[in-house]
């Protein structure tokens, strides 16, 4: 409707006129059904004489410290336990669907929490016969809990992952002036931006100060929230084990873009000349999908000589293949324009005959990071000399057996260091160059110049 005072503005209601428009979602639904297979009560108490896997075969549980033999019963004594061991395997939910299926011992569906609410507000006014403005604003936002996100594998029932408030804002500003009855101007203002949070609820299962299973890590400042580390057992093959991991968290995603546009047209006899600028400024934050929390892989692994044969035993005894984490949980200020420039003309040679020609300039500078976080290799700078050592593998004369080789020092290590990087070894960044460094472009890639665009186009009418 207008917005106007009587008698003394708008009073006829054609100048103001405003809209606005509100919506609100409820929705309530279910995630899709999960099937997984958790460490049973046997297990948790480290009896593994009922372990089976995905063939029905039973597993057999090896005791490195008697060189690979089975531990007798398959039961894994209390005194080899691992404390951290034994709070993690009991952190994972209890089997609930034994028997049914030899791919799962455990099923559950998770209900979202998911709040919507939309906002549109528009305002016209008619300055006057020759000024006219409008202003549109579209506000969304949403709330909810759910079970995992972005760079995140939590699919186990545990409790919910993410606590997540996203959402959208754009407005808009046109300004359109009647300079003479022959020649225009529209100028267009748009801002918008999305923003993509990923974080937990403060009760969730997934702290440590929930869980109470604070597992080591290498960098805990990477890790700022206080995630447990995430597990993986992907030698539980064709069984859906329950891995859990977490990158790149807390995430942090917005993307704000402001655009510039301006139009102007001359209308003569036979011509109808028009010419534009258009102008983008936009940023791209957005932290990486690495491991800042930390992941152990508690994968079965016969090169490891501390291995027991099964994920979860391994998981009790405190043996890991391998862990992975992020030293610092980066983030990414990605920044990118665009320029654009116009001019044409419409001409109107005969009654049958009108031309239409002109031509567009774009310069597209390449994306880059304002914090000059961007790194690439440059072959040229590569020093085969100061290239890191590998460690190789072998067979340990003292042993008989595979073993990993120290080429530097002659020594020899576990079979589970063959490939690694010797400590101390060469340059780790050998051939690397970082942009806004030494003479390197942001975004490390030159500028690609002005792009020129002609047009041209034709319509006849041959008959007259």
């Amino acid at each position: 409707g207008p917005l106007y005072i009587p008698g003394k503005f708008n009073t006829n209601k054609d100048k103001l006129v405003y809209y606005v428009t509100g919506e609100i979602y409820r929705t309530v639904a279910v995630e899709s059904l999960q099937s997984r297979t958790m460490p049973t009560s046997l297990q948790r108490k480290g009896d593994f004489s009922q372990t089976r896997n995905a063939s029905g075969q039973p597993v057999t549980i090896k005791d490195p410290a008697a060189g690979g033999a089975p531990f007798p019963g398959n039961i894994i004594p209390e005194n080899r336990w691992d404390p951290l061991g034994v709070k993690a395997i009991n952190w994972f939910p209890l089997p609930n669907r034994e028997g049914i299926n030899p791919t799962f011992n455990y099923q559950y569906e998770f209900k979202p929490k998911q709040e919507r609410n939309d906002f549109t507000g528009r305002l016209d006014y008619n300055i006057s016969d020759k000024w006219k403005f409008f202003f549109r604003f579209i506000r969304n936002k949403n709330h909810g809990y759910g079970s995992g996100g972005l760079g995140v594998g939590a699919n186990i029932g545990v409790s919910p992952f993410i606590n997540q408030e996203t959402g959208q804002i754009s407005a808009t500003a046109n300004l359109t002036t009647i300079i003479t009855p022959t020649l225009t101007n529209e100028f267009n203002y748009g801002n918008s931006r999305n923003w993509l949070p990923n974080k937990p609820p403060d009760d969730s299962k997934y702290l440590i100060k929930n869980s109470g299973v604070k597992l080591p890590i290498l960098y805990p400042n990477a890790d700022p929230v206080g995630f447990m580390a995430g597990m993986r057992f992907d030698g539980i093959v064709n069984m859906n084990p329950p891995n859990w991991y977490a990158n790149g968290v807390p995430y942090d995603n917005e993307n704000p873009v402001a655009n510039y546009t301006d139009t102007i047209a001359k209308v003569f006899p036979k011509h109808i000349v028009k010419a534009g600028l258009f102008i983008e400024d936009a940023l791209k934050r957005q932290t990486a999908y690495a491991p800042s929390p930390g992941t152990y892989y508690f994968t079965t692994d016969a090169a490891n000589p501390l291995d027991t044969g099964w994920d979860f035993a391994n998981l009790l005894v405190g043996t890991f293949q391998s862990f992975e984490q992020a030293s610092v949980l980066s983030k990414g200020f990605y920044r990118y324009y665009n320029y654009e420039w116009f001019v044409q003309d419409n001409w109107r040679v005969l009654p049958s005959l009108t031309l239409d020609y002109g031509v567009r300039f774009s310069y597209l500078p390449h994306t880059f990071d304002e914090k000059n976080q961007m790194a690439g290799i440059n072959p040229g700078l590569y020093n085969a000399a100061k290239a890191v050592k590998l460690y190789q593998k072998a067979i340990d004369p003292a042993t008989g057996k595979v073993a990993a080789y120290n080429p530097l020092t002659g020594q020899y290590l576990a079979s589970t260091f063959i490939g690694a990087i010797i400590p101390g070894s060469g340059d780790m960044n050998n051939g690397l160059v970082q942009e806004g460094k030494n003479g390197y472009p942001k975004g490390l890639i030159d500028s690609p110049g002005v792009k020129v665009a002609p047009r041209f186009g034709l319509a006849w009418t041959p008959a007259g």
